[in-house]
């Protein structure tokens, strides 16, 4: 998909002030969900996402008669109370009025409105506040129990023999793998064959050796994890590429698998150059025939082959098997 094209699967209508009905506008299920009763919420979609009518919000919280006035007044506590920047987030959008005429009204977005909510007294208002705590609640549990998982996979790598430098550079890489995929994950790539495709050619391209070929080179089984038994600088290099390759998808919002291969051999160019680079200065392939199967030996302690050394492998484009695991993996 070329930069600016639609999503093809995305049926989010393009125009601003178009009147909803309350099934039709959004959050509106959810809103149900929360309270058992119709919301009558007027929104307009602007820049990219949907913004509500202020005033309907503020009416359905407060019963207020006067909306406008319920927000002056709120408005001018903003500077006093800190929350100066999320009202100046509130603008004025097209909605229409009770006659079918477009009218600029005060509307903010999602974000926006849920900060809001939390300066509203009431019982309806506390229902909001109740739920956002229960969501920040489960949010520090999350974290509690990657950081939990993140421990456990340094005190395992620590028992095999690695070192702090190694352990450091293989979690940033599964971090900049995940949101790399995940980023595939939602422009389209679904089927595990994708998936093994681009991360093949993204490596090939980048390290001009396919992962089976890298795999052999360093003596690994073939169902063993690449990642595990690559150097800190092989683990760097393509977390370069990985990175690159996210946020050329999201410049580009490319969609679907003929536009993220195009994204994906730009993406390795990036890889590859600092590849190059590394190269250039240590006088050695960044690419090794070091694993971590058997030598519990520092890194310090390895040398790594000259070039002359190293077998000369052509630039293969093929889908490979790569099983990647992850961090938060049960141990």
């Amino acid at each position: 998909m070329a930069k600016g094209q639609r999503n093809p699967q995305d049926s989010t209508p393009r125009t601003t002030g178009k009147e909803l009905t309350s099934s039709e506008a959004p959050f509106s299920q959810e809103l149900f969900a929360i309270f058992g009763e119709p919301i009558n919420l007027r929104a307009t979609y602007h820049d990219g996402e949907w913004f509500l009518c202020l005033n309907d919000v503020i009416i359905f919280l407060t019963a207020s008669k006067d909306p406008s006035q319920y927000w002056r007044k709120m408005r001018a506590r903003a500077k006093s109370e800190a929350w100066e920047e999320t009202a100046q987030e509130v603008i004025a959008l097209p909605i229409p009025d009770q006659n079918g005429r477009l009218q600029p009204m005060n509307c903010a977005n999602r974000r926006t409105l849920l900060r809001l909510v939390q300066g509203i007294p009431g019982e309806k208002a506390e229902k909001f506040k109740l739920l956002l705590a229960d969501l920040g609640d489960a949010f520090f549990s999350y974290v509690e129990d990657k950081t939990s998982a993140v421990e456990k996979w340094r005190e395992r790598w620590r028992q095999d023999g690695r070192d702090d430098e190694w352990i450091e550079a293989r979690l940033k890489s599964d971090v900049t793998r995940n949101e790399w995929t995940n980023e595939l994950q939602v422009r389209g790539i679904t089927v595990d064959a994708h998936f093994a495709y681009l991360t093949n050619k993204l490596h090939t391209l980048t390290f001009e050796i396919s992962i089976r070929d890298h795999k052999a080179l360093k003596n690994l089984p073939a169902r063993t994890n690449l990642q595990d038994n690559s150097t800190p600088l092989e683990l760097l290099i393509e977390a370069t590429s990985q990175a690159a390759a996210t946020e050329i998808h999201r410049d580009r919002n490319s969609y679907g698998l003929p536009h993220l291969d195009q994204d994906v051999t730009d993406a390795a160019e990036v890889g590859r150059a600092a590849r190059l680079a590394a190269e250039r200065v240590l006088g050695r392939p960044v690419v090794s025939p070091q694993n971590y199967l058997k030598s519990k030996k520092p890194r310090n302690q390895v040398v790594d082959a000259p070039f002359s050394q190293l077998p000369q492998i052509e630039v293969q484009q093929q889908h490979g098997e790569y099983h990647q695991s992850s961090l938060f993996d049960e141990i």
